[in-house]
């Protein structure tokens, strides 16, 4: 992300659809939920929203070390 952060500094948010069994994994990069559908993607499959805000990145800030989380 840090690098996709500082190559394109026209974005500002990466928001992406996922299920609830990878979110964990985006969170861990800093992706927070935005929106949340059960059974979005298929019976069993919910749709989760979720965005990064690239301004943490491109300051070297992590949502942790100001409280956030």
């Amino acid at each position: 992300m840090q690098r996709i952060a500082t190559a394109e500094p026209q974005f500002s948010i990466v928001t992406i659809e996922t299920t609830q069994y990878s979110r964990g994994f985006f969170e861990r990069f800093g992706f927070v939920v935005e929106r949340v559908v059960p059974g979005g993607f298929a019976p069993g499959f919910d749709l989760i929203e979720m965005e990064l805000d690239l301004s943490w990145y491109r300051f070297g800030v992590s949502r942790e070390k100001i409280g956030l989380d």
